[in-house]
């Protein structure tokens, strides 16, 4: 009887930590944002509203069928910043989903990484998840570095760094994640944490 909570706690901590490599709503529900609390460095009542944000933003993606192909958006929120990433067919539609994200309650900035083209393929879909895997890896293990303080969004060899962090921790990962061979660039998307 108690193996089901557990299973569903490990998913919660999991799912909010930044370990999906294409995280489009953080949060999971009502008992995830209060698991991650203690891993998360937003405040809960933050947490909450990133989430109402993201379930907002994708309701006006799909108000909107920008959700569907040719378009390919993807979005991250942290700490009321919006992160777009994908490929779009035409510059309107790309001004047309940062408006959406804008539009979204609590949300303070917006960083539009979406590129006018076509839809990434297979292989480099396949190979962003593997870059990910390779990044998030070197920065587990990297000494007096914790990792779970940091969301991570690989977009054709991008990699997107989010999270709250002090100055040292975004010096490792910056330098960390540079040093991972496919990177072609290291975005900083990081805010001061601490004194």
């Amino acid at each position: 009887m108690l193996l089901k909570p557990l299973l569903i706690s490990l998913t919660a901590i999991t799912l909010l930590s930044g370990c999906v490599a294409a995280p489009v709503v953080i949060g999971a529900g009502v008992g995830a944002g209060a698991m991650a609390i203690s891993e998360d460095r937003r405040s809960q009542a933050q947490v909450a509203q990133d989430d109402a944000a993201a379930q907002r933003i994708n309701e006006l993606l799909a108000q909107q069928k920008l959700n569907a192909s040719p378009n390919r958006i993807r979005f991250t929120v942290y700490n009321g910043v919006v992160l777009l990433v994908g490929q779009v067919p035409f510059d309107n539609i790309r001004a047309l989903a940062h408006q959406a994200a804008q539009s979204a309650p609590g949300i303070k900035n917006v960083i539009n990484e979406l590129t006018v083209g076509s839809e990434l393929t297979l292989t480099q879909i396949t190979e962003d998840s593997y870059l990910s895997s390779k990044v998030r890896t070197k920065l587990a293990t990297t000494r007096d570095f914790k990792s779970k303080h940091l969301t991570i969004v690989v977009e054709n060899g991008s990699v997107y760094l989010m999270g709250l962090m002090t100055t040292e921790e975004q010096r490792i990962a910056v330098a960390v994640t540079r040093d991972v061979d496919g990177v072609k660039r290291v975005v900083r998307i990081m805010e001061n944490w601490g004194a």
